[in-house]
């Protein structure tokens, strides 16, 4: 017992792992209380239906929309020099989207019949479109992750075969991209649409929000994933980074933060010169209180 606390050094790597470990318990805590008591410990009630679990839904969604952006510039664009970037990208993408996943688990109040949508088709509905395509993207995300788990040495040593098997997907990666791309356009601007359609909302019943969910995850998903680039390079020397091929993509995400100001500018002026009966009461409620 003593040569193996002897042997036994912290490093950095522990701490991060505690302190995940540490998270995903309080997470788990959540979600069984959740399970066990209902959505009324949420104080999210059929008046009140969305709360800030919403919130972590959208983002984690939006954030994660470098996957199919990168996937597609390199495999149907041709800017092979992305690539690395792209694998960041990809892997953020399943953890964002894996997030999204089990929130909405809990947030639909009765977990057990989350195969519902999968099975009772409604075509008329958004929702339903958004969580076909969320689960069918997320799919795609765990075949363009299986080439980064069958590369590694812990896979290669103790399933050779199976790890030989994960990097051969590596070949339908163009086509993974294409279908990626579709889904993620799909529910990236039909998340907008949910509140665009929302009558009952006016604040929120305009036609635009789809393009300004869209170019919002246009401009997340790859500011994330320089940022997660950044930091994992700087935390540690396995993952190196190319610097210059982030501040090639940081000019993208600059000029696609323009694009998505100039759209949202003139979202919010026309609120403003034009009545609607409703949505005026409300934008004066939110900007003067």
């Amino acid at each position: 017992m003593s040569a193996l606390r002897k042997r036994f050094v912290l490093t950095s790597f522990h701490v991060w792992a505690g302190a995940l470990a540490a998270v995903m318990a309080m997470g788990a805590v959540a979600g069984v209380i959740v399970f066990v008591k209902g959505l009324s410990v949420t104080n999210l009630t059929d008046l009140v239906p969305w709360g800030l679990w919403i919130t972590i839904d959208l983002s984690s969604i939006a954030m994660s929309a470098g996957a199919f952006l990168l996937c597609a510039a390199v495999y149907l664009l041709g800017l092979k020099r992305f690539q690395p970037v792209a694998r960041t990208a990809t892997f953020i993408g399943l953890i964002g989207y894996s997030m999204a996943v089990l929130t909405l688990l809990l947030d639909i109040g009765r977990p057990d019949r989350f195969w519902h949508a999968l099975v009772y088709w409604n075509p008329h509905s958004l929702l339903w479109e958004v969580t076909m395509c969320v689960t069918l993207y997320l799919t795609v995300l765990l075949l363009e992750t299986a080439p980064i788990f069958g590369e590694t040495e812990w896979m290669q040593a103790r399933f050779p075969r199976l790890a030989k098997r994960l990097e051969s997907v590596h070949h339908l990666a163009p086509y993974l991209a294409v279908a990626g791309l579709c889904l993620s356009i799909l529910h990236q601007s039909s998340l907008g649409a949910t509140y665009g359609v929302l009558k009952a909302r006016p604040i929120w019943y305009r036609p635009d929000l789809s393009v300004l969910f869209m170019a919002s995850a246009v401009v997340g998903g790859p500011s994330l994933t320089i940022l997660v680039s950044m930091l994992a390079s700087r935390l540690s020397k396995r993952a190196p980074v190319n610097d210059h091929l982030l501040e090639r993509l940081s000019y993208f995400v600059g000029w696609a933060l323009v694009v998505y100001l100039y759209f949202r500018f003139w979202d919010a002026l026309a609120m403003t010169y034009t009545y609607e009966p409703g949505r005026t009461e409300g934008l004066r409620m939110l900007t003067r209180g």
